[in-house]
């Protein structure tokens, strides 16, 4: 979560991220929805991590106006949000994780599903997550068995485009394979498609891309009237106003309307916006342990180029110290907040209430049919 953090929201921030297989395949305890939440990130579904087997999530920027929207299908690992773009344009947004060793009945209801999404009537539509179909070759689109030819043939259906145009997952040792999609009804949208390095120990690259849309303006929930900077001793000079004359003949609800007025014009010029900084579950990494990011994103560009087990091993140490560093930096800053325990309360509690409380927005609302339906 710390490499994540320092990846991907230094500088400037996607707007929207989707993981898939966020749980591990053995947990010793249950994953608290507060230890995956970020700031200024609104965390879907609400829910997570629920019965969910590995789990797939979806960041959205709070600067977005976004809901989740719930299909009726059997499919097990999929999120889906709605996303209002400019005017009455709306965009789609799916995470979806297919499981190698998926039943007939799972890869029907993946089939069904992405046909129901092909049905509804959103503007666009942006369907992300690994898939795995390993035998699917997309240069041509040809399949090696009967699943994949009818995933295929459904996507077809549906006149969905799958942008991904090279290896997305590479294990030292084994043929490199396409398995992370990215499926678009309207291929013009995407501008730019990257794959970066993976994150933590995965051998999955991070594929980031730019969707062209238009967005409605938002309000930036983060920006505060930041009132400890505000220039008072001015505006106490601007306020030395005569108010009898100004008051004279109003009655008290007149007067109130200009004293707000005023005052509300003198709150614009002298005290200054500032954005909530939300260090919720963060920790700042070393000089040292940003270097080691920045080392094990170049070696692992190196590695792609002839994928040499001498490159490969470089990688690993590189990722190896990364993973160790971070580790031995939360342990500091978890013990410095137990020390610290009984001198400093406040700061023991806001760390303990940052992995065991989550807040949530509210979802979208329906009205309720006669027969108690939504």
């Amino acid at each position: 979560m710390d490499e994540f953090k320092n990846r991907f929201l230094s500088g400037t921030p996607p707007d929207v991220i989707a993981i898939t297989e966020v749980l591990p395949k053995n947990r010793s305890y249950t994953l608290n929805k507060a230890e995956l939440e970020i700031p200024n990130y609104e965390l879907f579904p609400s829910n997570f991590p629920g019965d969910k087997k590995r789990g797939a999530i979806i960041y959205v920027s709070k600067k977005i106006n976004a809901v989740e929207v719930q299909f009726e299908t059997d499919f097990e690992e999929c999120v889906w949000v709605r996303i209002s773009l400019n005017k009455k344009d709306t965009l789609l947004f799916g995470c979806m994780y297919k499981s190698p060793s998926s039943s007939e009945h799972n890869l029907e209801a993946l089939n069904d599903l992405l046909n129901k999404v092909g049905e509804c009537r959103f503007t666009h539509t942006v369907i992300t997550g690994d898939f795995n179909f390993p035998d699917i070759d997309w240069d041509d689109w040809s399949t090696g068995n009967a699943s994949s030819a009818r995933f295929v043939e459904c996507i077809r259906d549906n006149y969905f485009y799958q942008v991904v145009d090279t290896e997305t997952r590479h294990r030292h040792g084994q043929e490199s394979s396409l398995l992370d999609l990215l499926l678009v009804n309207d291929i013009n949208n995407i501008i730019k498609t990257e794959y970066l390095h993976p994150l933590g120990a995965s051998d999955h690259s991070v594929i980031q891309f730019e969707f062209n849309c238009c967005l409605d303006d938002v309000t930036d929930n983060s920006a505060r009237l930041n009132y400890y900077k505000g220039d008072y001793d001015i505006m106490g000079k601007e306020m030395n106003i005569n108010w009898e004359e100004e008051f004279d003949g109003r009655n008290t609800l007149e007067m109130w309307d200009i004293f707000i007025d005023k005052l509300s014009i003198l709150i614009d010029k002298h005290i200054p916006m500032s954005k909530s900084r939300n260090t919720k579950g963060t920790i700042p990494l070393s000089r040292e342990t940003v270097k080691t990011i920045k080392r094990k994103h170049r070696l692992w560009e190196r590695y792609m180029q002839d994928r040499t087990t001498e490159k490969h091993r470089d990688y690993c140490k590189a990722r190896n110290k990364v993973k160790r560093l971070i580790r031995k930096e939360r342990k500091d800053k978890e013990r410095q907040v137990a020390e610290s325990a009984k001198s400093n309360s406040k700061n023991f509690w806001k760390f303990v209430n940052s992995k065991r409380k989550s807040r949530s927005g509210v979802s979208e609302l329906h009205e309720s049919s006669q027969d108690g339906n939504s």
